[in-house]
């Protein structure tokens, strides 16, 4: 059984007419009449009846008919893949993403999912930034999602920004109640800041140290925005944050006020990040898609 075969068999059913299926196939007719024959030898059964002024198909060849249509069906999709492998648009797609991105990390993967260019699985993996940093460098992630994804060998596209121009306290901190502050009402406060273990954000630690105010940067571990969250609610301290951050972790515990008087900067920067040495196709449209993300 070949596919000239198959093709000729449903080509016929639709048609029920020797000369016009030929003419469609663009074979002769005694072609198309062998290819059928053999078809019929090789399934031992009999597709078609066939006069001198009708051809109409057998009960086993309506049987077949759907069979024979979704097997070319998927024959056409294999060549695809073939084709989008062999030029370099086809694989998989691994996605380290930091704690935040997830949002992006599913409007990316929607994208290159509903592609019929790239043919692709995707596989998710969540990580702490440096960490997301580590597997994209390393070769084990395809791409990454972080904060601050710039470093030797990288390439990145910011996908994310809004200004870290806010701070989290708990809901019965003693500036709760004020829409607006500014930096001197925190003096002797603890600001809470995520150490170097997990990211290599330092911009708004400086920050932090050039507010007028005299306060207390302490450094901790988090891998999650829940735990930063988490320990501001239970009075460790209080944190500098984006707008974004705390749109994404609304907590009935915990209420976030804007600094009026600090910069412009620094940004929360949320960076897609791959090796700068992948040139791959693959890598290219993986790229090509997420640029409409950017904002």
């Amino acid at each position: 059984m070949n596919v000239g075969q198959l093709e000729a068999f449903v080509v016929l059913s639709e048609e029920l007419h020797f000369g016009r299926a030929a003419r469609r196939l663009q074979a002769s007719t005694p072609n198309l009449s062998k290819r059928l024959a053999d078809l019929e030898r090789e399934l031992e059964v009999r597709l078609f009846e066939r006069t001198s002024r009708q051809v109409r198909l057998t009960p086993a060849g309506a049987l077949l008919v759907d069979p024979a249509r979704r097997a070319l069906t998927e024959l056409e999709h294999f060549r695809a893949i073939a084709e989008n492998a062999a030029r370099g648009r086809a694989g998989v797609v691994r996605i380290a993403y930091a704690p935040g991105t997830g949002q992006v990390v599913a409007q990316l993967t929607h994208r290159l999912r509903a592609s019929s260019d790239l043919q692709v699985d995707v596989v998710l993996e969540p990580l702490i930034s440096l960490q997301v940093i580590e597997a994209v460098r390393s070769g084990r992630a395809t791409i990454g999602v972080c904060r601050d994804g710039s470093g030797p060998g990288l390439s990145r596209l910011v996908v994310l920004r809004s200004p870290r121009n806010m701070v989290a306290m708990p809901v019965h901190h003693r500036l709760a109640s004020k829409p607006a502050l500014t930096s001197a009402d925190f003096e002797g406060e603890t600001f809470l800041h995520p150490d170097a273990s997990v990211t290599s954000l330092s911009e708004s630690a400086d920050v932090l140290r050039r507010l007028g105010a005299r306060i207390e940067i302490r450094f901790e571990r988090f891998e999650t925005e829940t735990e930063v969250m988490d320990r501001v609610a239970a009075g460790f301290g209080v944190s500098l944050i984006s707008a974004a951050f705390g749109e994404r972790n609304p907590r009935p515990d915990v209420v976030v006020r804007q600094l009026t008087d600090l910069p412009s900067e620094p940004l929360e920067e949320f960076d897609l990040i791959w090796r700068s040495a992948d040139r791959s196709a693959l890598i290219s449209f993986v790229i090509e898609q997420a640029r409409p993300l950017a904002r």
